[in-house]
């Protein structure tokens, strides 16, 4: 079965369509399985909370909050959702404008998933201004849309083409959640000198190595923020930053949100 342009099997799906991109947030009910199906557009998908099965091709996935997928036109996949209520920001890229991206980007050429915050935090972000319209939304949603597009391409590029020392080291600084590490620790990892870590770094994933790290602090941040059972200023402490003031320069820099934003789950 064939899914239409603006067709999902949501029970409740906040719509709407901007300059080729058709955007929804979607609720799916708790324990809903999805029988075998594809899309006329690509998409990208982002989880806000729950989880769910996949199967796709022959391969599957476990989908949790904060994973980001990619589904080309026409992939056959099926799904099996866990016992809870799962929220997922969809964009379908109509064909014209997935044709005007194409060479910028190729993200779109594979089926592709990854668990990654940063490009979580632009989903909620768009989400939160589907909920809030004004003037200026639909240009914010978006440009939103592009800098998710933009990062995922950098994310996906880098496991397709990049060196595996160049994975370690991103690797590291993800799953370093204590403290962070210097660049001549990096380059032990990578067995790289510190140099090459910087250039080819920024090379691949489109920013610096402390610009990454940054992004990673923010959003562990803005995931404790939304969980909400600990202060602005122990999450700030637990998190690395120099107190709450400079969490909250630094979240609303990364994200456009204050740290109180992100805490009011009907705003963030």
């Amino acid at each position: 079965m064939t899914l239409k342009a603006g067709t999902l099997h949501a029970a409740e799906s906040a719509q709407h369509k901007i300059d080729g991109f058709i955007v929804h947030d979607g609720v799916y009910p708790p324990s809903l399985t999805i029988k075998r199906h594809d899309h006329e557009l690509a998409s990208v998908c982002v989880v806000m909370t729950g989880g769910y099965h996949e199967s796709f091709g022959r391969k599957e996935r476990y989908v949790i909050p904060g994973t980001v997928i990619v589904h080309p036109a026409g992939e056959h996949h099926a799904d099996r959702h866990e016992a809870v209520q799962t929220r997922i920001l969809t964009i379908e890229i109509e064909a014209a404008r997935l044709a005007a991206l194409r060479p910028e980007t190729r993200v779109f050429d594979d089926s592709w998933h990854r668990k990654d915050d940063v490009l979580a935090i632009f989903g909620a972000r768009v989400g939160r201004e589907m909920r809030r319209r004004d003037t200026v939304s639909a240009l914010a949603i978006e440009s939103l849309v592009l800098e998710l597009v933009a990062t995922a391409d950098h994310a996906h590029l880098a496991e397709v083409r990049g060196a595996r020392w160049l994975l370690r080291v991103r690797d590291y600084l993800e799953a370093n959640t204590d403290g962070v590490p210097s660049m001549d620790q990096l380059a032990a990892v990578a067995d790289v000198h510190p140099v090459h870590v910087a250039r080819a770094f920024r090379r691949t994933f489109g920013c610096s190595v402390g610009t990454y790290a940054r992004r990673l602090q923010v959003a562990r941040a803005v995931t404790l923020l939304q969980d909400g059972r600990e202060s602005l200023s122990t999450i700030a402490h637990q998190i690395g930053f120099a107190d709450q003031s400079h969490m909250s320069r630094m979240v609303r820099a990364h994200t456009g949100l204050t740290p109180g934003t992100w805490r009011r789950h009907d705003e963030a």
